[in-house]
Order: C-alpha cells, then structure tokens, then sequence
C-alpha cells in the first residue's frame, strides 16, 4: 500500500471542475486569494489561504486542490456538497524498479538491432519511417531527465522543463526519467549510433514529480499533469505507480483526472505503467494505481519473444484492465552521464504505447483523444489472453496489417 505523506496535506476532490466548488470551500473556511500564479504560465491555477494557516492550490482543470490544514478543518471540507471525497496525499513510485536488460529468452524474434532496437522493429518502425510525431507535444512525468546527454542537446526549451519535487531541479540523478524520455522522443540519429526513441519529432515537455529515489507524492503529480494540460500536451506518459491488492479499488482520484482530461476537448491521453509485481510463472499480481483507472490507459510489458513479461502486472479482480502492450525486456536508452543502458520493466514498454500516440495524432491530427485512445486499441496486435496483453500488441501507423511473426 502507498504511505501517506505529512498528514496535514490532502487532496480534495471536487464533483466537477472549475471554480465552484473552490468558492464554496473559501467561503466555509474564510480562504481568500494568495501568493498569485503568473496567469500567463498557469492560468489556471490559483492559491488561497486564511490566518489560521490554512493553505490550497485549485487545479482548475482538474477539479482538484491540494490543501494543508488541520482534521477538523478537512472534516468541514468534506461536508461540503460541491466536494466528492477529501483523499491523503499517497506516496507513488517508480514500479519495482528494473534495472539491467531482464530476460532474454532464446526464441526472441529480433537479432539484428546495432541499428534499430527490437522494440522499435517490434512496433512496426522501419529505417525508412516518416512519421516522427512532429508537431505533436508530450508530457513525460518521472525523475527528470540528462540535460547533458548528447542526445538531447537543441531539443529541449527550457519552459518545457519543470520540477514539482522540492528541493530538486530537473536534471534526472536516478536514471528512470532520462531512460524513459528517451525510450519516448530519443533522436533519429543518436550520439550511439543506435535509434532507440519511437517518435523523436515530438515537443518534449518533462515534469520531474519523483525525487532521487523514484518516490514523490500525488500533490506533485498532480500540479505536474495540470501543467502538462495547460502547456497543451495532447499526451502525458506516466511510468510510475502504487501496489494494489486483488479487489482493491481504483484511485477515484485519478479516475476523475484522467476523465476530465480525456473528455475535455480536444482532450489528453494519460498512459501508465501497469506495474511489476509479478514473478511468473508462480505468482501473478493486479495492476496498480493509477494504470488501474479506467480511464487511464494501463500498458503491460512483453518481451523479445512477444510473450509476457514474467514481471508484468496483470487484470485479476475486474478492477483493475491491462489496456495495451509494449515491449518492456532489454529495452536500450538514454542514461545520464552521455550513455546508454538497457532496462526492464512497464514503465519501458509506456513510453513506447505514448511514443506511437504521438505517431497517429501527427497521421490523423484532428483527432480527439477518445479517438486515439479507441484508434490504438484497434492499431493493435493481439498476442494472447487479454488479462496479460489488453487489446495487444500497438503498431504504428501503416503497419497494422504487417504483424510480427
């Protein structure tokens, strides 16, 4: 289970969205306007505060604040109608990291990747691909990423760039966000030699939410993907998560954001790690929190052979739906210092499932994101039970009918 953060911080979860039920929340504890946001970058943000120290921030777009008061205050809050529920601030992660390739198993199917990596032939992207997410922009929430690495150097603005972790600034010391930024919009030519990023035309947006040690809390999360809306990401990739036990509920905290993303118009696809808590074949785990909402698109991970990963989270109790797949075994990317490693895990095969978005919304840009969400889940490849694999296997544009065999 997530830990909660300092007790006195919860997130209140309003019925919809915009200022109504923030109004009625300042008018039941006296809040009134505080520090100002600058409106040009965050229009749609905005800090109350009392004289009893109570403090909140309204995401607007979401219908969410995050506040900092005392329980009898929080109970107060909580009866107000506007509000659905009043949540603790939990603590999400990166899941069970992985690193190193995992298992390579004999029968894998590619062999030849000095060029190009199995994961990107697996997805259907040839030397010759023309498609490279241009003009499409996507948000990637995890460690940060190498502002130093080669092959980022000219791609990255630095109003893109933002870390919502206390105390850190952007650049990535852990690893995780640079692999999976890269995994996502690395170069078409990079520093190695190797192209290793699915849709390297993309404009990289990159909020750091998990601090030094893959660990940050939902009120981070949460400004990050408020951020990512209002900077116009059609796109935001999320490798990280919570446990979740058989039969447990999904976050209504997420379900709701993710919702009023996908619905807002022209809307914004949240896609997840499913988590990696299994051990097959003698022992299956649920998929975790957030992948487990309905309306976040949880991505499990397959292999060189195309079969599960033996660490991929699965759909166990009805709750919690694998959506789709994406390769997540010796997956090759970007790492800080200027190198490369290869890395396993969920949160390999998300930036894959968000890279290929990018690819349809550049193919077909008028698209909203129910859309593309429904588009992917057609696009794809199936390779076997739908509590492993989703819809299956996504292929990018013009290679759905060409399916790896």
């Amino acid at each position: 289970m997530p830990q909660a953060s300092s007790p006195d911080i919860h997130i209140v979860l309003f019925r919809k969205p915009g200022k109504t039920g923030m109004t009625a929340l300042c008018r039941r504890i006296g809040l009134k306007s505080a520090r100002a946001t600058a409106k040009a970058q965050r229009p749609q943000t905005a800090q109350f505060a009392n004289e009893a120290g109570v403090e909140a921030t309204l995401f607007q777009l979401l219908g969410v604040a995050v506040i900092r008061a005392r329980p009898e205050q929080v109970a107060r809050i909580a009866r107000l109608d506007e509000v659905e529920a009043v949540l603790p601030n939990l603590r999400r992660t990166v899941p069970r990291p992985r690193r190193g390739p995992g298992e390579v198993r004999p029968e894998a199917r590619f062999e030849d990747t000095a060029t190009l990596t199995w994961g990107l032939q697996a997805i259907g992207i040839t030397p010759q691909a023309k498609l490279t997410g241009k003009g499409v922009r996507v948000a990637v929430l995890d460690t940060g990423i190498d502002l130093d690495h080669p092959d980022f150097q000219g791609r990255l603005v630095r109003k893109n760039l933002r870390s919502f972790v206390t105390g850190e600034a952007v650049q990535d010391s852990n690893g995780h966000g640079t692999h999976v930024a890269g995994t996502l919009a690395g170069p078409s030519e990079s520093a190695s030699g190797r192209r290793y990023g699915v849709a390297p035309g993309v404009t990289l947006l990159v909020g750091k939410v998990l601090n030094s040690e893959g660990e940050g809390f939902d009120d981070g999360i949460i400004n990050a993907i408020q951020w990512a809306i209002e900077q116009k990401a059609r796109i935001i990739s999320m490798s990280l998560g919570s446990k979740r036990a058989v039969d447990e509920p999904y976050s209504p905290l997420y379900e709701r954001i993710a919702e009023r993303a996908l619905q807002a118009d022209p809307g914004t696809i949240i896609v997840a790690a499913a988590g990696n808590d299994s051990d097959r074949p003698a022992m299956t785990a649920p998929v975790g929190n957030p992948a487990a909402c309905p309306s976040v698109l949880a991505v499990a991970a397959c292999d060189q052979a195309l079969a599960v990963a033996r660490f991929s989270s699965a759909e166990m109790d009805g709750i919690g739906a694998v959506d789709l797949t994406g390769p997540g075994v010796n997956i090759y990317s970007a790492a800080p210092g200027g190198g490369y490693e290869a890395y396993a895990g969920t949160s390999m095969a998300t930036p894959h499932i968000a890279g290929i978005a990018a690819l349809w919304l550049e193919h077909t840009p008028k698209m909203t994101a129910s859309e593309l969400w429904d588009r992917l889940k057609i696009s794809a490849q199936t390779l076997g039970p739908a509590a492993d694999f989703g819809a299956g296997l996504v292929r990018v544009p013009g290679a759905e009918s060409g399916a790896v065999s």
